[in-house]
């Protein structure tokens, strides 16, 4: 009987060390993990900040009356569409239309290029 009582007294105390254990470590666990998400929605809101700074001034470019400039603003919108994916919707509505006009300039500027009069 003895024996029986010890047992049940070492598996009940080993229990409530265990459950004690685990109840210090998730308090310590706790702030680094706030501190990480923290870190992680700041993270996050700077890279959409520089993300929206490209664009606006890639946005600003195209109005700009010289073609290279222009050019450059359209890439600079691909690459924004390429690189960061959950911008891709937003800038895909703008970049296609530009797109498909710069494509048929293109053409026809290496049309005027090539063309040697007979």
């Amino acid at each position: 009987m003895g024996s029986l009582f010890s047992e049940i007294f070492r598996n009940v105390a080993l229990g409530i060390a265990a459950f004690v254990g685990a109840w210090l470590a998730w308090r310590q666990l706790s702030p680094a993990t706030l501190r990480a998400r923290s870190a992680n929605t700041q993270a996050e809101l700077a890279r959409r900040t520089h993300v929206m700074e490209l664009f606006n001034r890639a946005a600003g470019q195209l109005q700009d009356p010289r073609l290279e400039v222009r050019l450059a603003a359209i890439y600079t919108l691909a690459g924004i569409a390429r690189d960061f994916a959950d911008f891709a919707n937003l800038f895909s509505n703008l970049y296609k239309p530009i797109y498909g006009r710069l494509k048929s300039t293109m053409v026809t500027i290496s049309r005027l290029w090539t063309f040697r009069p007979s």
